[in-house]
């Protein structure tokens, strides 16, 4: 038996004996066509053409695994090429919650705990007389169920420029935010990044649930609120109480709205009566005046965001009291005696005593 005349070439590292035997190692995959003859004692030959295919080394074509999510189904095929199908796929050394499908060599299950799970896998096909095998360590890295971390939203305030990022954890990837139910305040906006920004327009309580979506569509949720003050405004009346010369004086200017606590009271235009000052810290203008007239000046305050508050106030600070008659007339026993004191300054009305000595009998 020989190869026919014109015949295609065996594969490469097989050879055919005058037995009829091929054999050899098949070095390169191809397909490969040729014809035999087979000759006879007297001569008498018969030809026939032969295909034989030739496949690449088995090998696993997988080089790595996605990363997994705690609390999330995994699941991923691990691919072989060459050699002969079909393949049979194993891996004693699985971790517990994952499972290998041995025809199809899909890996599946839920995680339970994170971390990176080192395992090898085995495919074996169906060469016959002698299958191949080959092994191939692979690994799957698990992150911790996604999770959103942050706890609460700091408060707001109409007007007052607002600036605050959800936080989440575990997943895989980059993270993709929105809200599912309720609604921002009025003025904010939430973006992609999970930035909450913008300026409230309007004073309330908000509660909305938002969502978080990792690289591998996985989500989770939670309700979050965010309260929004009204406008910071300094509540204090004016004019302010009168004042008096030579008097002590005490008042604790007083605001709403904003984000408390208030602090860096100043007073920004005009001036305060000569000896009064303001406490930048309580509000408190204290002191003694010295000097009487009508003062207008006015008073800024800030909340913990920075965010101001304006008012123009009047404060007027009187004469002392003073008692401008000067002497007193004479007067004659039994006879009828009238006089009226006067006085000026101070807070009228006034109210007269005899403060040391006394009257004359009868008076």
């Amino acid at each position: 038996i020989t190869p026919a005349p014109g015949s295609g070439p065996l594969p490469t590292g097989l050879s055919l004996s005058g037995s009829g035997v091929i054999s050899g190692t098949p070095s390169a995959a191809a397909t490969y066509n040729f014809t035999v003859r087979v000759t006879d004692q007297v001569g008498g030959t018969g030809d026939k053409p032969f295909s034989v295919t030739i496949n690449p080394p088995l090998q696993i074509t997988t080089s790595s695994l996605p990363s997994g999510v705690v609390g999330t189904a995994y699941s991923a095929t691990v691919q072989a090429a060459g050699g002969i199908t079909p393949y049979t796929w194993s891996a004693p050394g699985l971790p517990s919650w994952l499972t290998l499908n041995t025809a199809t060599g899909v890996l599946s299950g839920t995680p339970t705990a994170p971390g990176i799970y080192y395992f090898s896998v085995q495919v074996t096909d169906s060469a016959l007389p002698t299958p191949q095998s080959v092994t191939k360590p692979l690994s799957v890295n698990v992150a911790s169920g996604l999770t959103i971390v942050t706890p609460s939203l700091a408060s707001a305030a109409v007007g007052a420029a607002y600036s605050q990022t959800l936080s989440a954890s575990g997943g895989a990837g980059s993270y993709s935010w929105t809200t599912t139910s309720g609604s921002l305040p009025p003025g904010l906006t939430l973006a992609t990044n999970g930035q909450i920004t913008g300026t409230p327009v309007a004073a309330g309580t908000y509660s909305f649930t938002v969502q978080v979506t990792d690289a591998s569509t996985a989500t989770a949720t939670k309700l979050l609120s965010i309260t929004v003050a009204a406008p910071l405004t300094i509540t204090t009346s004016s004019p302010l109480p009168e004042g008096q010369v030579g008097r002590p004086y005490s008042l604790m200017l007083s605001a709403t709205g904003g984000t408390p606590p208030y602090s860096n009271w100043q007073v920004v235009s005009g001036a305060l009566p000569s000896g009064l000052t303001l406490s930048a810290s309580s509000g408190i203008i204290s002191g003694t005046p010295l000097a009487a007239g009508s003062y207008t000046f006015s008073v800024q305050v800030l909340d913990s965001t920075f965010l101001a508050a304006t008012k123009v106030f009047t404060l007027t600070v009187g004469s002392p009291v003073a008692i401008t008659t000067t002497s007193l007339p004479g007067g004659a026993t039994g006879v009828s005696y009238s006089q009226v004191l006067t006085a000026s300054g101070g807070t009228p009305p006034y109210i007269w005593a005899v403060a040391s000595g006394s009257l004359p009998p009868g008076l």
